[in-house]
């Protein structure tokens, strides 16, 4: 495989611009740019040379924690779910759910045009709810993952 790189470089250059135009503050966007670099790393390395899954599952749980706590988005979790949800319960959600989907496009990657089309839904709804509620920074980076990944359809 390796088409991800692609995306993974697509991505991680457009993250940088919209922290150099600061539509992300950049804390956020370096948070971003570290974390998804790591996670990008680690694929590359497991192309190169399959790695161990645990050792695979800690780096992916050890990155989604920092990313998940260096963009300090726990606090919005209940806001958006319409109930009260506790900032350690949210942020375990969140790490849960990007291990969870790092691993999903893992198992898809033989079939390429399974996980751009999932990538192409899940970020194009990410991206249309970050705009509706006024976040624009990460709408873009939405966006952006959108048309990394209608790019590697084409």
């Amino acid at each position: 495989s390796g088409g991800w790189c692609v995306i993974a470089l697509v991505v991680l250059v457009g993250q940088a611009l919209l922290v150099k135009s600061h539509l992300l503050p950049i804390l956020t966007g370096t948070v971003w740019l570290l974390c998804g670099f790591a996670i990008a790393l680690l694929g590359w390395m497991d192309d190169r040379k399959p790695q161990p899954a645990i050792f695979r599952l800690v780096f992916q749980l050890s990155i989604s924690v920092v990313f998940v706590s260096g963009i300090n988005i726990a606090p919005y979790i209940g806001t958006h779910l319409g109930v009260p949800v506790s900032d350690l319960v949210a942020t375990a959600l969140c790490v849960i759910g990007i291990v969870w989907t790092v691993n999903l496009f893992n198992f898809v990657d033989g079939a390429d045009g399974f996980a751009a089309t999932g990538g192409l839904l899940a970020f194009g709804f990410g991206a249309w709810l970050a705009l509706r509620h006024g976040e624009n920074g990460i709408a873009s980076a939405g966006f952006g993952l959108v048309g990394a990944c209608l790019g590697f359809l084409l």
